[in-house]
């Protein structure tokens, strides 16, 4: 009987799974830092998105109301932009965190830029 399962014994030797988890783990040295390096090139480009959005927000507001919006704070920049001009809903509290709102002196324009 155990000359018969050495006969039919089917399997993979320790050698051979070494071999394939080092190359496994060789290809995940090579992956993962390219798919981390890209999540945090989509989350810049998302803001960037969003900066446009809401510039875009203010110059429309500029061009209906004759003036711009309240730009004391954030919260009150989007205050007056929403509903009309900007859904603030789709504005999460990441993005408010990772951007600045100033008045340009000069035009007296709203701004939205990165921080």
């Amino acid at each position: 009987m155990l000359k018969k399962f050495v006969k039919n014994k089917k399997g993979f030797t320790l050698i051979e799974l070494v071999i394939v988890v080092a190359i496994l783990g060789v290809l995940a040295l090579l992956v993962v830092p390219n798919v981390t390096n890209r999540v945090s090139e989509a989350k810049e480009t998302v803001l960037e998105a969003n900066i446009k959005v809401i510039n875009n927000a203010i110059k429309l507001y500029y061009a209906i109301e004759g003036k711009y919006p309240r730009s004391d704070t954030l919260d009150n920049l989007l205050e007056d932009l929403d509903p009309e001009y900007l859904d603030a809903d789709e504005i999460d509290s990441e993005v408010k965190n990772q951007i600045n709102v100033f008045v340009d002196q000069n035009t007296g324009e709203v701004k939205v830029q990165p921080k």
